[in-house]
């Protein structure tokens, strides 16, 4: 989902189901990434945008023995803040933001390393 920040209100609720398959890396231990739903609120403020989202996913990832296919849900929070000020960035502002790229980020950072089937 790719956001014009200029056309954004000061809050703006975000409810959305991401297809986010494309950008599956080849190493990343995901085979699939199914009904990513990412619901929350969009902040603009004087120097910053801020997207506080809350993320609920269906992976598929790989065994880390056999290569087996293993269902793993994943549910977390995220504060995802745009800006130019040095203090307060995680990422630089840019306009259009795509959310896609940084739900799969924040989801490679909170998968665990290792899964094993049963």
């Amino acid at each position: 989902m790719i956001y014009q920040i200029r056309q954004l209100e000061t809050l703006t609720k975000i409810d959305t189901t991401l297809d986010l398959n494309d950008l599956i890396q080849e190493n990343s231990g995901i085979i699939s990434i199914n009904n990513c739903q990412v619901t929350g609120v969009i902040k603009k403020e004087a120097d910053a945008v801020i997207f506080d989202i809350h993320v609920n996913v269906n992976l598929v990832l790989a065994c880390n023995l056999t290569l087996n296919p293993v269902a793993y849900d994943l549910d977390f929070d995220a504060q995802i803040v745009f800006s130019d000020n040095l203090d307060k960035m995680d990422f630089v502002y840019e306009d259009p933001v795509d959310l896609r790229q940084y739900v799969y980020a924040y989801i490679l950072m909170e998968k665990p390393t290792t899964v094993y089937s049963s």
